[in-house]
């Protein structure tokens, strides 16, 4: 390798086949390093901090995703993709988590497959965007909904010489099922982000007077409760045709998991007792009731003493 080196010092054109021979390599040692940041819509309707640091080399990418609550304590995901330049898309996919640093999680964790594309926003912002899918760490199908970056300086030198000229969206936005996630991340905001608008109303809110009726496909239920706002000392009782499933107990952060069967009876009957309205009326729970594949996100609130009913209603399948 030495003596090539001197003998094509010496030799201009042999220089010359040289560079053009080792142009790939050299360029992939130089490629750089490109970091998006922008947002995720995920269940419950809101829109979350999501970035993306990933190089790029003949349209290949690879990296890394973070989601965090706070800068120092962040989700870290290995990601691999592809860019196409030509259409301005990008296919990306989280692999692995590599770290959680810090993260109380209210869900279950699930890895983004993303497809997005470069367009222009209904409110007239430029932004790259498009649907996600997502897989537990077991493979298992959690769900979709949306991520979305603001068009940024990193973002315009991803296609170099493509000139980017988006085109006014066909028609309105369509509302997307939500995504489940492990990470607690930042709270925007951005009202620009409309899918996360969208995903709120998803949420059913149930009090004294207003209960919410669930068909259900499978002979057990999955029960995810906690404090999604401040954890103010709320305190709950949870039962199940009468009988206690939780009693006075202080919602927290991390959620409190519940696995039952039902009865034989057509309709199982779920109540949340108010036990105590904590620093902060009223009474809050967020919860979670899981039937197989299929989530149904709820916030049950009510003053003390007052109760929250969930009638779940056993149908063929």
């Amino acid at each position: 390798m030495i003596i090539a080196y001197f003998y094509a010092m010496s030799h201009p054109k042999t220089l010359a086949i040289l560079l053009l021979l080792f142009s790939p390599i050299l360029a992939f040692s130089q490629t750089k390093e490109t970091r998006l940041n922008g947002y995720l819509g995920v269940e419950g309707g809101e829109s979350y901090t999501y970035k993306l640091v990933f190089t790029d080399s003949v349209g290949y990418i690879k990296g890394y995703s973070y989601t965090y609550l706070y800068e120092n304590k962040e989700v870290k995901a290995a990601i691999t993709g592809r860019l196409d330049k030509s259409n301005k898309t990008l296919a990306f996919k989280e692999t692995d988590i590599v770290y959680n640093h810090g993260f109380e999680s209210n869900t279950t964790i699930c890895l983004v497959n993303a497809l997005l594309k470069f367009k222009e926003g209904g409110d007239g912002n430029e932004r790259f965007t498009g649907a996600i899918t997502s897989n537990d760490v077991s493979n298992v199908y959690c769900g979709q909904g949306t991520v979305s970056f603001p068009v940024s300086d990193d973002l315009k030198s991803l296609f170099k010489n493509e000139a980017i000229q988006p085109k006014p969206l066909a028609g309105p936005v369509k509302p997307r099922k939500p995504i489940k996630f492990m990470y607690d991340t930042v709270r925007t905001q951005s009202q620009s982000h409309i899918e996360a608008d969208e995903l709120e109303k998803k949420i059913a809110k149930i009090t004294a007077g207003v209960e919410k009726v669930l068909e259900w496909q499978s002979d057990s239920v999955v029960i995810k409760i906690w404090d999604g706002g401040r954890a103010d000392g709320d305190i709950v009782s949870v039962l199940l045709n009468n009988t206690p499933l939780l009693s006075r107990y202080t919602l927290a952060k991390t959620p409190k998991i519940l696995h039952f069967a039902l009865t034989g009876a057509t309709i199982n009957t779920v109540t949340i007792i108010a036990e105590n309205e904590g620093n902060e009326p009223p009474n809050s729970a967020n919860m979670v009731l899981v039937d197989g594949a299929i989530t149904y996100p709820i916030v049950a609130y009510n003053s003390i003493g007052k109760t929250a009913v969930i009638k779940i209603k056993r149908v063929k399948s």
